[in-house]
């Protein structure tokens, strides 16, 4: 117990860490992101972007690729230029030093048949809600991507009290970098985010008070949309044989262009249903899965093979 104990503070570290600009969006990418700030479907996500590239204002929406290769990328300085004109970013952009841009996204090895997600040249002067939010996912992830990184100073304190060692933890922002585009909150552990007082080593704190709480793990929680389109991209990930596993490893359920399909046929046949945020499987959907769970059209060794094929 520590209960009558003051705390002696042991070690005081302190340490700058950085956290990377992100990559650019593909769709499932935008897809998951737009479901999780906005509760877009991913259907409604691709019609939305679709819609912006045939008004020429977003390059080709069906990609699968996150990265833009060398001569895209000596664009992006104008693009970066555009954006100044933009109401929202403008500020922003104009403080930007597009000589020195991060190459983040930025590999011709990376590329398939398409590029990431980026802004064209042409910029929307009238835009219903939901296309300017989808507009300003795409832009302003241009300009977070090729953005410094965001320089964090992370505290750690070691406290003993009554011969037992207590550890406490805190975060400061000392450069924004990339998040000053949309300044949004940052998602971290709440003790992570803890702004501690100035403490040296050697100095006693007193014990307000103490408690103890018993707590138990919890399941997985149900899939939400942006979760499940996750999980199709990455499917190879949740096999449990270690072989099947390593063979499928590049392989997921479908393709950035029908995933927002295949979801949406599920729902219209009855076979998963929303509830509030979440998607769960209907009773036609599990006996359905339970019909075929052991037939070869639902062995991952058949969906390696199609791939591939």
């Amino acid at each position: 117990t520590v209960k009558n104990s003051d705390f002696t503070v042991t070690d005081v570290s302190a340490k700058k860490g950085t956290e990377a600009p992100p990559r650019l969006f593909d769709l499932t990418s935008l897809q998951v992101e737009c479901n999780k700030k906005f509760s877009y479907s991913a259907d409604m996500t691709l019609q939305l972007i679709q819609s912006l590239y045939e008004k020429k204002f977003i390059t080709y929406p069906r990609t699968g690729s996150r990265y833009i290769s060398e001569d895209v990328a000596e664009e992006i300085p104008a693009l970066i230029g555009n954006m100044t004109r933009y109401p929202r970013f403008a500020e922003y952009a104009s403080r930007m030093d597009t000589a020195s841009l991060s190459r983040r996204s930025v590999d011709n090895e990376k590329i398939a048949d398409h590029h990431a997600l980026l802004p064209t040249e042409n910029l929307p002067s009238e835009l219903d809600a939901d296309h300017r939010i989808v507009y300003e996912m795409v832009a302003g992830r241009m300009l977070e991507t090729f953005s410094g990184a965001c320089v964090k100073e992370n505290t750690s304190l070691t406290l003993q009290s009554a011969g037992h060692d207590f550890t406490a933890r805190g975060s400061i922002m000392v450069e924004t970098g990339w998040r000053a585009v949309l300044n949004e909150p940052v998602e971290e552990k709440e003790e992570d985010m803890t702004l501690l007082p100035d403490i040296v080593q050697g100095d006693e704190l007193p014990v307000k008070g103490c408690g103890t709480e018993q707590k138990q793990t919890r399941p997985r929680p149900l899939h939400t949309e942006s979760s499940l389109l996750a999980a199709m991209e990455t499917a190879g990930r949740e096999l449990s044989d270690e072989a099947e596993r390593e063979a499928m490893k590049d392989a997921g359920i479908g393709t950035p262009a029908t995933r927002a399909a295949i979801i949406t046929t599920l729902l219209k046949r009855d076979y998963i249903e929303r509830s509030g945020k979440s998607i769960r499987p209907t009773e036609k959907g599990l006996y359905l899965y339970e019909s075929v769970k052991d037939m070869m059209v639902a062995d991952a060794k058949l969906t390696r093979s199609e791939e591939r094929r």
